[in-house]
């Protein structure tokens, strides 16, 4: 997640991206593909019917297609959609933390709060709207 920060700090500069951060994207994206595919294997047929699964294999294209892109393209301006999706990543870590009971209450908390935020955002919104018309 703090490498996703960081090289969207660094493109944000408009600077060039460090070596390192390059080792690193690729790395992970090594990992990451290395365990979608042994999850494909383990799971076969029954891999599509979760679909979180479909997500991280969707990732893994959108990222490997970015990749090839730049190689063949280069210097290209930056996909702010494809950043997003690599977000999806952190998805992952939910998952882990749902399995231990004390952070799966947490998480049904922030998930309800976020829910009251969101429907509050939404009333602001249409009371700005409606005060802004007066």
């Amino acid at each position: 997640a703090a490498l996703i920060v960081y090289q969207t700090d660094v493109r944000a500069r408009g600077d060039e991206s460090p070596l390192w951060s390059d080792i690193c994207d690729v790395l992970s994206l090594a990992i990451y593909s290395v365990d979608v595919a042994a999850r494909i294997y383990a799971l076969r047929s029954h891999f599509f019917g979760l679909n979180l699964n479909v997500v991280d294999l969707l990732v893994c294209f959108i990222d490997f297609f970015a990749m090839a892109l730049f190689v063949v393209v280069g210097d290209m301006p930056s996909f702010a959609l494809i950043r997003i999706f690599r977000l999806f990543r952190l998805i992952r870590c939910l998952k882990v933390l749902a399995m231990a009971r004390e952070l799966q209450i947490m998480l049904i908390g922030f998930a309800s709060a976020m829910r009251a935020i969101f429907w509050a955002g939404i009333m602001l919104v249409v009371v700005l709207t409606l005060w802004s018309v007066v």
